[in-house]
């Protein structure tokens, strides 16, 4: 086997491996991603929230957690600056469960 096509060999499984490191790690964060789905797949009451930030947001279609989660929540209609706080107070010890 001549250096050219030694040279070749090692190129070629250099590009395997960093194709197939790019694949592990595309793979790793769609589990990270699906745990915390998973994980956050609960109603909206494990957050011991009061009942009227419940009903703002059934009324705005957010009932279970994973809902919430990457979502601008002062968009939510009817929550009000303490609503908010609370909401997230609650969403943050949930999310620190896990």
């Amino acid at each position: 086997m001549s250096q050219l096509e030694n040279s070749e060999n090692v190129l070629e499984q250099e590009i395997q491996a960093k194709k197939i490191k790019e694949e592990i790690a595309k793979a790793l964060l769609n589990y990270q991603n699906t745990m915390v789905h998973l994980a956050s797949d609960a109603p909206i009451s494990v957050l011991c929230l009061s009942k009227k930030i419940e009903k703002v947001l059934l009324a705005n279609g957010l009932s279970r957690v994973y809902d919430l989660l990457n979502r601008d929540l002062v968009e939510v209609e009817g929550l009000d600056e303490i609503g908010l706080r609370d909401l997230t107070t609650g969403l943050n010890k949930f999310i620190s469960m896990f």
